[in-house]
């Protein structure tokens, strides 16, 4: 629905005063306002499936490899492993 047809009901929404432009990275537009919004982080996780409770985790950048992660993992769980189930990410010869 159109923002005019509910005009007389938006009087209580208070106007803006000022515009803000953030300038990023030295450079103010859309083309450094969306790369810092697509810059984004994983989270790798490992679990007990019959838990469910999370027994280690890695906050990485979007860069780093999925199946480089499986070491780092399986070196903060103290307990033995019996079943270790990844997606297709991790289906390297080194995994």
């Amino acid at each position: 629905m159109p923002h005019k047809a509910n005009a007389d009901r938006r009087h209580h929404i208070p106007q803006l005063k000022r515009r803000v432009r953030l300038k990023l990275g030295g450079v103010a537009g859309r083309e450094t306002r969306h790369e810092k919004r697509c810059s984004w982080r994983k989270l790798h996780i490992g679990f007990d499936a019959m838990t469910g409770r999370i027994v280690a985790s890695i906050l990485t950048d979007r860069d780093v490899d999925d199946a480089a992660q499986v070491g780092p993992l399986l070196d903060q769980i103290t307990d033995p492993v019996e079943l270790f189930l990844g997606d297709g990410a991790y289906d390297r010869t080194g995994v």
